[in-house]
């Protein structure tokens, strides 16, 4: 029983040793240019070991971040996508677009609404997108046909930005004009949604 009792003593003066070494060590300032014995164990220095791990961890959460708010954005462009006409394998849609605006004037019984052919450019500092603006016209018409043509137009899944709308008299009637812009993705853009959709 006895002999146990010096073993515990024993393991116990040999553990607080190895503390008060370590706990000597830590403290102890080596000389300029020369690893203290506690940085020689450990393989660094202690602090500078702990800083990188911090900033390690740190920049990951930040790349994790970034990563989410990007899938979060492409989702969102991908989402708003049907709010743009797209260039095709045939190219422009422009001629599409314009025949689909005349569509959109004899459903409102305004047979005689001019749509121009459309001018397309590319939409400054940006490679994904172009942008055609489209003239219409119409003399002598009905006020409430002209109105459902405006409203057929709103409610279309596409997006369509009206520019110069005015209502005129010439002559003894009334007189319409006015300016679609139509946004349209470029092929660049449509091959990156592709991707995904």
């Amino acid at each position: 029983m006895a002999m146990d009792e010096q073993k515990r003593t024993r393991i116990m003066l040999g553990i607080m040793l190895i503390l008060l070494l370590v706990v000597a060590m830590r403290f102890t300032k080596s000389k300029p240019g020369q690893s203290s014995v506690l940085e020689k164990i450990t393989g660094g220095d202690i602090n500078k070991l702990v800083a990188n791990y911090k900033n390690a961890v740190d920049q990951r959460s930040i790349t994790l971040q970034e990563r989410v708010d990007f899938n979060r954005l492409e989702e969102e462009l991908l989402n708003r996508r049907v709010e743009f006409w797209n260039y095709s394998k045939s190219g422009s849609p422009r001629g599409d677009i314009q025949q689909h605006l005349r569509n959109l004037a004899k459903n409102s019984s305004l047979d005689d609404m001019r749509i121009s052919i459309g001018f397309e450019r590319t939409v400054s500092g940006c490679e994904y997108l172009k942008m055609i603006d489209y003239s219409v016209s119409t003399r002598n018409f009905d006020m409430k046909r002209l109105t459902e043509f405006l409203d057929l137009v709103d409610k279309e899944t596409v997006k369509y930005y009206w520019n110069d709308c005015k209502i005129y008299k010439s002559g003894t009637s009334f007189a319409f004009s006015g300016v679609i812009r139509v946004y349209v993705l470029t092929n660049k853009a449509v091959s990156l949604f592709g991707r995904k959709s």
